[in-house]
């Protein structure tokens, strides 16, 4: 799967099979092995250190832990979260603003509610990992990725 990533280097990937290499967008791994799709991972979501001793890659290791080019040390690497929870709790806000009718009802209902919400569909997801919310029809999981979501939203603290 080709990732892209808002950086300098966001056409430059590295491929993590058993020859790697690093190429660019468009391109595939010239010689990838089993374990390996042949389109790699943005060099700029992949840590610098697995990267090889080419010349090349000597290069892009220099540049990518440079400051000079990005000022963003100590910033969250928010490329590091995996994509599918979003997309899970995306699905369930859809399904609870065509419900609710509201994008910003869930700010109205209390934080115990939330931990029971999630709490509930946490034991229903431990009896069946697979198991769907009877009247959503979609995952449990993904109802309690989103509960968690609200809690963190609602008990956020600037410190964090």
């Amino acid at each position: 799967m080709q990732k892209m990533s808002e950086c300098v280097w966001r056409d430059v990937f590295k491929c993590t099979c058993q020859n790697p290499q690093i190429f660019s967008y468009g391109n595939k791994c010239t010689n990838p092995s089993d374990d390996c799709d042949g389109f790699g991972e943005s060099v700029s979501s992949v840590n610098a250190d697995i990267l090889g001793d080419t010349t090349t890659d000597k290069i892009f290791k220099s540049f990518y832990s440079s400051q000079e080019a990005k000022a963003d040390s100590g910033k969250p690497r928010l490329t590091l979260v995996p994509r599918k929870i979003i997309w899970a709790i995306g699905k369930i806000r859809e399904y609870g603003c065509s419900k609710y009718k509201d994008p910003e009802n869930w700010k109205r209902v209390s934080a115990e509610r939330y931990r029971d919400a999630a709490y509930r569909h946490f034991m229903k997801y431990l009896d069946d990992p697979y198991g769907k919310d009877e009247e959503s029809g979609l995952p449990h999981l993904w109802h309690l990725a989103c509960n968690i979501a609200f809690l963190i939203e609602m008990e956020w603290k600037d410190e964090n």
